[in-house]
């Protein structure tokens, strides 16, 4: 993980900002974050094949509160991007498209994650 430029998968140094330096929260939330990745997916794909928008908005902002206390800057960015469009009616190719990119960065992190070698992060 570089610099936090915001366009990272997973950002060690957010994630640390995120809970003020210290390296097991940090850990224990990104982890509690990957584990509730499979039901997030799940409420999102069961909103977002019965095309009910006002679940998937809620979803999305379920997804989009569990974010804000880990460092995935370019999920955290897709998150918003897509609450915003609900908020503002956008057109529903337009949420269709933030849907697709927001269920590949989650895979993304799920890569990332896989990756890293938390011994390193452990005081």
């Amino acid at each position: 993980m570089n610099t936090n430029n915001g366009n990272e998968t997973i950002s060690w140094e957010l994630a640390l900002q995120q809970v003020n330096g210290k390296n097991k929260l940090a850990v224990d939330m990104m982890k509690m974050l990957i584990d509730s990745f499979p039901a997030h997916e799940s409420e999102l794909s069961t909103a977002y094949k019965a095309k009910d928008y006002e679940a998937l908005h809620h979803a999305v902002h379920k997804l989009y509160g569990a974010l804000c206390y880990t460092g995935t800057p370019r999920l955290k960015k897709i998150a918003k991007e897509l609450e915003i469009s609900f908020q503002a009616k956008s057109p529903k190719h337009h949420i269709d498209k933030l849907y697709q990119q927001l269920h590949v960065e989650m895979k993304e992190v799920k890569k990332a994650y896989a990756q890293m070698d938390f011994k390193h992060f452990h005081p």
